[in-house]
């Protein structure tokens, strides 16, 4: 009888243990970006421990600085592209890609903007027009923007998270 009161006794203290110290664990917030794994809270050196030394570096329209690598995505080779706020924080993932192929970049357009509809539902703006296709989607923890342009000699597609702090909606 003492043995199986002990045997509660340490399941018990056990059981609570585990859910007291589960209860203070921050859990990192998934990006949801199916074009990379990191996390919204990597920062600038863990995610050059993630990817590698950047292949370029500049300033980010959220203050901080902007990392690139090249990536590619769905067949393309693109330029993958973290960037930071002046406070260290990932604001924003984004894949870009540029072509001289039209047709091309319709098609992958389409296959992303299908992808997207899938997971969040339909876009909440989608232009269409004879210089530019794009889809946004205003998330509770994110944003993410489909946006293309043509040009004469070449056309660029971008494909972006930006979290929720950093959004203007």
């Amino acid at each position: 009888m003492r043995h199986i009161r002990l045997y509660t006794i340490t399941v018990f203290i056990l059981f609570f243990a585990l859910l007291f110290s589960a209860c203070g664990v921050q859990r990192s917030e998934e990006t949801g970006c199916p074009f990379s794994s990191v996390l919204w809270d990597t920062d600038a050196e863990k995610l050059i421990s993630i990817e590698g030394e950047s292949d370029e570096i500049y300033a980010s329209v959220y203050g901080g600085d902007t990392l690139t690598y090249s990536k590619d995505y769905l067949g393309h080779s693109g330029t993958l592209k973290y960037m930071f706020s002046e406070d260290g924080r990932l604001a924003s993932i984004a894949w870009a890609y540029v072509t001289e192929d039209a047709k091309d970049l319709v098609a992958l357009y389409k296959e992303i903007d299908e992808f997207e509809i899938s997971k969040n539902g339909k876009s909440q703006f989608s232009p269409e027009n004879s210089t530019s296709y794009g889809d946004v989607w205003y998330l509770k923890d994110r944003d993410v923007l489909i946006s293309t342009i043509f040009g004469t000699d070449s056309c660029g597609l971008q494909y972006a998270y930006i979290h929720h702090d950093f959004s203007k909606h």
